[in-house]
């Protein structure tokens, strides 16, 4: 469900304002300024994001009574008295149809430390300039598209988030219940087969790349028959002091039985 909740009021200039949190107006400069929310999918471990693409079903509206006037996105032709359109923002004020056509905006894809997620920005509301009728989008149902690799080797800085990051992750996805399960079952895998004892080396980029006997230290605790792990800040999270302590105290508490 999308905006159902949201309020539209006429602001002073008797312009259509919407209450709620929502972001810019992802459309063409010029045309209806509809406000659009990101929306954010957590993908499995193994979907290759150079494949991946969202679409849309189950679509549902709810006229909002009434005659409306919406103000066009800023463009080098507008003026806040009385517009100016030209070109394709011309073009969209006479279009005999609802804007956006299209509720979903260009997505992106990225990366919370192991975490894939798709970036969705989706409209709120629908403006049909002719008519100068406006709609809700109450529902809407999104399908993510995605190729998969056969074998995934998550790296040991993403695989190793914090508590912090899982839960950042947890509150800014809509389906981390769903697919979560899946980056802890690859985790498990990851190590399954680490029979050694392991070692962990925490240090710091900068001791890592000037030292003259790091790499020898671990190279001797290697040749006793451990599994050596050198983690900088980059993996347990940095910082100073009770900080740094309290950072490491966690890496340590998530990762310490899958690294044996």
């Amino acid at each position: 469900r999308i905006s159902e909740s949201l309020l539209v009021i006429k602001d002073a200039r008797r312009y259509a304002v919407s209450s709620g949190v929502f972001n810019a107006y992802p459309v063409s400069l010029g045309g209806p300024a509809i406000p659009h929310r990101m929306i954010h999918i957590l993908l499995p471990p193994n979907a290759r994001l150079d494949t991946v693409t969202v679409s849309t079903e189950n679509e549902m509206f709810e006229d909002i009574p009434g005659y409306w006037d919406v103000r066009p996105t800023s463009s080098p032709t507008f003026h806040d008295e009385d517009f100016m359109v030209s070109g394709e923002s011309d073009r969209l004020w006479k279009t005999d149809a609802f804007l956006p056509e299209k509720l979903t905006a260009r997505i992106t894809i990225g990366r919370i430390h192991k975490y894939q997620i798709v970036d969705i920005p989706v409209a709120l509301f629908q403006y049909h300039p002719i008519s100068h009728k406006l709609r809700r989008v109450n529902n809407i149902t999104f399908i993510a598209d995605y190729k998969v690799d056969s074998e995934t080797r998550l790296d040991l800085a993403r695989n190793n988030s914090d508590h912090a990051q899982t839960e950042r992750v947890k509150r800014r996805v809509v389906n981390f219940a769903e697919i979560a399960p899946e980056y802890a079952g690859l985790k498990k895998a990851r190590y399954s087969s680490l029979q050694k004892k392991g070692y962990v080396i925490i240090t710091t980029r900068s001791i890592l790349s000037r030292s003259s006997q790091l790499s020898g230290f671990a190279d001797a605790k290697k040749n006793r028959g451990f599994h050596v792990s050198v983690i900088t800040e980059d993996i347990w999270g940095g910082g100073t002091g009770d900080i740094a302590a309290e950072n490491i105290r966690n890496w340590l508490i998530e990762n310490y039985e899958d690294l044996n």
